[in-house]
């Protein structure tokens, strides 16, 4: 399952969309940070590193005294900064400071602490960066600078982090679908279109929304496409119409002339042999060419419909009582049998007809003293009619080939006819959108009609 998503290009489209989302967002949050935040806390820890070197200067030049005077005076730095500091002796003691509190011990060369302060009795809060290090004489001090602003947007940052985070997955999630939808319904017009021609429409188009976009362009070169395919079909099909046409009229000739020969202009009896067959071949070609054509018509769904509701277990008692007379020759038993109602909207004379092309073959490829079964009727599987018989059946290599025009399997090739029966049934099938199926029964073969 995970492997057929990741094939979909939706999927896809959707993933990385929603990556790239995230990805530029957490940049550009990165970005901000370093801006607003690191930066500037860089910025005063330079500050603060050279206020601790001035001091620790003037304490080694001019005495403590000087250094604690120092201190006391400065007050504000560049940009109205508040100073902070804390002055502590080798034995702990605190000597200035206007720090409310700080480490007990030194643990790292910079500080971030609060230096909150009170002002008629209300808290001002105050964050300070303060460098931490030893004087000469093994006291210590501390001396920074206020970073307010630094360090509260920093605590913004890390509060909202995880808003942050899931607002752009959330948003990045839903972009992604809405670029995929659109995607997936222009690509979808497309596949409609392309399985509408598969079905044989060749008039149909690939939609176009005039937006000029690569899509658009695409649908259009897809639709010159298709036309030209359009206009070869058309051309192979006027051509094969036209030259069935044009053979059918001879024939139609050459068979009337032949049933007005005078059979005693005729002399021997040989000679009336090849009339005889000359005609039998002339009306077989003339077969040929009709079965040809329909098969065509079919295919080409140029054929008028005539669309009504069909009762699947009457049209089955009508090709019974056609072929019963042909079954009853041959020594065949020929039954028909329903299990419950079934209709259909169809062409009935065309289910009439691969119905009889089915029964027909069944009774010739059947053996003497066999049986030939119609079912019609509904199962799980849907709405099927059936033709069962117990003759040799189709091997796996006629299978495939079976509904091809003029093919004719090993056991076909005595038995008269001309390979295009079950290519109209197949053409017939296609054109009510139903399946025809192929099952070897062992013996004899089940071809199914069904519809789901």
């Amino acid at each position: 399952m995970t492997g057929y998503l990741l094939k979909s290009l939706s999927v896809r489209l959707t993933i990385l969309y929603a990556g790239t989302f995230c990805f530029s967002v957490t940049l550009l949050g990165a970005a901000y940070y370093w801006i607003s935040v690191h930066q500037p806390r860089l910025a005063i820890r330079v500050l603060a590193d050279r206020d601790f070197v001035a001091m620790r200067a003037i304490d080694e030049t001019s005495g403590r005294a000087a250094l604690i005077d120092a201190l006391r005076t400065r007050k504000k730095g560049a940009g109205g900064r508040d100073h902070f500091f804390a002055l502590v002796g080798r034995d702990g003691r605190t000597i200035i400071a206007n720090l409310p509190s700080w480490p007990s011990r030194q643990e790292s060369r910079w500080l971030e602490v609060e230096a909150d302060d009170f002002v008629e009795g209300e808290e001002i809060d105050h964050y300070a960066i303060l460098r931490d290090g030893a004087l000469e004489d093994g006291a210590r001090l501390l001396t920074g600078w206020d970073a307010d602003e630094v360090l509260a947007r920093e605590e913004q940052l890390r509060a909202a982090a995880l808003w942050l985070i899931g607002g752009t997955i959330f948003l990045g999630i839903c972009g992604a679908l809405l670029m995929t939808a659109a995607i997936t319904k222009r690509l979808e017009a497309i596949n409609r279109a392309a399985l509408t021609v598969m079905d044989g429409d060749l008039s149909q188009r690939v939609p176009i929304k005039g937006t000029g976009d690569d899509f658009d362009r695409l649908a259009g070169t897809l639709n010159v496409m298709l036309s030209r395919i359009e206009m070869l079909f058309e051309a192979v099909r006027r051509a094969s119409d036209s030259a069935a046409h044009e053979l059918r009229t001879p024939l139609t000739r050459l068979i009337g002339h032949l049933d007005r020969v005078d059979l005693d202009m005729l002399g021997s009896e040989p000679r009336k042999s090849s009339l005889f067959a000359a005609m039998q071949e002339a009306e077989r070609l003339n077969r040929i060419l009709d079965a040809t054509l329909r098969i065509s018509r079919v295919e080409g769904r140029r054929y008028e419909a005539r669309i009504k509701s069909v009762d699947l277990a009457v049209l089955a008692e009508d090709v019974y009582d056609y072929y019963r007379p042909e079954a009853d020759r041959r020594s065949i038993a020929i039954n028909v049998s329903s299990q419950g109602d079934a209709a259909i909207d169809a062409d009935a004379d065309l289910l009439f007809q691969a119905l009889s092309n089915l029964v027909d073959n069944a009774i010739k490829f059947g053996h003497s003293q066999g049986r030939v079964t119609i079912l019609s009727g509904t199962d799980p599987n849907g709405t099927f009619l059936s033709v069962c018989d117990d003759g040799p059946g189709l091997t796996s290599d006629e299978a495939d080939f079976v509904t091809e025009r003029f093919f004719r399997g090993a056991a076909g090739r005595n038995a008269g006819g001309d390979g295009l029966g079950l290519s109209l049934v197949a053409a017939i099938a296609d054109w009510h959108r139903c399946d025809l199926e192929f099952v070897n029964s062992a013996p004899g073969l089940v071809v199914t009609l069904r519809w789901t």
